[in-house]
C-alpha cells in the first residue's frame, strides 16, 4: 500500500487513473468546495477526489489554497491528465463538514467523488441506493441525482454452445456483465428482461428472471424456442438484457 505524503519534491509519484465522465449518466450530489456550491459526480473507479481547474479557480482569491506539485493522473485513455496539484480544502456532503487533500485538474466535471472519500465512513463504505436516489454515507442520507441508464442494460454472454429444440424451453448458463458500481449497489438483486430486439435476431423468448449481481458473474436464464425450427446458441454469442432493480 502506498503511502501519500505531502512534499515540495517527492522521490515517487503514485499513478492514479481518473475517467472523464460524460455529464449525460452518472449519479450527481450537490455539495461544497470552501463554501463554492457544486456537484459530485460519483466515480467509484477512483482512488482520489479529484476538483476541475474551473471550480479551482471560482474558489475567491483570498481563500483558495496553494497548490503542490505530488501525483500523476492518467485520464481512462491512458493518457496523462494536466494536473495542477494538490491542496486541503474543506469538503461538505449533506450535513456532515470535513478537511481533505485533494487533486485538481483538468477534467469535464467540477469533481469526481472518488474512494478516497466513499470508504471514510464511519460505519464502513457508503451506500448506493438507486432506487432511492439516496447516497447513505457517514451515517446520513445524501440525496442525489441519477441520468442516463446506469446499470439498465447489461451485456449476458452465453457460457456454452447448446441447441435450443423447437417448441421448447432450455435453462443457459450465461455471464452477466458487471460494473465498478455493483458494490456499492445496496440492493443487488435485479429482475433480467430481454432488449426490445432480442427475440427478432434469435427468434428466442428470454422469461424474466431473478439474478445476484452480488454473487457469482455466471447466472442461469430460460430461453423458451416458440418455433418449431431449433436454434443454435454458439459459446460467448452475447445479447444485451435490461435489468430492474426489486
Amino acid at each position: 500500500m502506498l503511502g501519500l505524503f505531502r512534499t515540495e519534491e517527492p522521490i515517487l509519484k503514485p499513478v492514479f487513473k481518473i475517467e472523464k465522465k460524460s455529464r449525460q449518466d452518472g449519479i450527481y450530489i450537490d455539495g461544497m468546495i470552501n463554501n463554492v456550491t457544486t456537484i459530485f459526480t460519483v466515480d467509484t473507479g477512483a482512488a482520489r477526489t479529484v476538483i476541475s481547474e474551473e471550480l479551482y479557480l471560482r474558489i475567491p482569491e483570498e481563500v483558495r489554497p496553494p497548490l503542490v506539485q505530488s501525483h500523476s493522473l492518467f485520464g481512462a485513455d491512458g493518457n496523462p491528465l494536466r494536473e495542477l496539484g494538490t491542496a486541503d480544502f474543506g469538503v461538505r456532503l449533506g450535513n456532515f463538514s470535513f478537511n481533505m487533500e485533494l487533486v485538481v485538474a483538468h477534467i469535464a466535471d467540477s469533481v469526481l467523488l472518488g474512494l478516497d472519500i466513499l470508504v471514510m465512513g464511519k460505519k464502513g463504505p457508503a451506500e448506493i441506493r438507486l432506487a432511492d436516489q439516496i447516497l447513505y454515507w457517514n451515517e446520513q442520507y445524501i440525496p442525489f441525482k441519477f441520468a442516463g441508464e446506469l446499470s439498465r442494460v447489461r451485456k449476458v454472454v452465453a457460457a456454452d454452445s447448446t441447441v435450443v429444440p423447437g417448441y421448447s424451453e432450455l435453462i443457459l448458463s450465461a455471464y452477466i456483465e458487471k460494473t465498478d458500481l455493483d458494490g456499492w449497489l445496496s440492493h443487488q438483486e435485479f429482475l433480467i428482461e430481454p432488449s426490445a430486439d432480442f427475440m427478432e435476431k434469435s427468434s428466442l423468448i428470454i422469461t424474466t428472471c431473478l439474478v445476484d449481481l452480488a454473487g457469482r458473474v455466471m447466472s442461469k436464464i430460460t430461453l423458451v424456442n416458440p418455433f418449431m425450427k431449433e436454434v443454435t446458441i454458439h459459446r460467448n454469442t452475447y445479447w444485451y438484457c435490461t435489468f430492474n432493480g426489486i
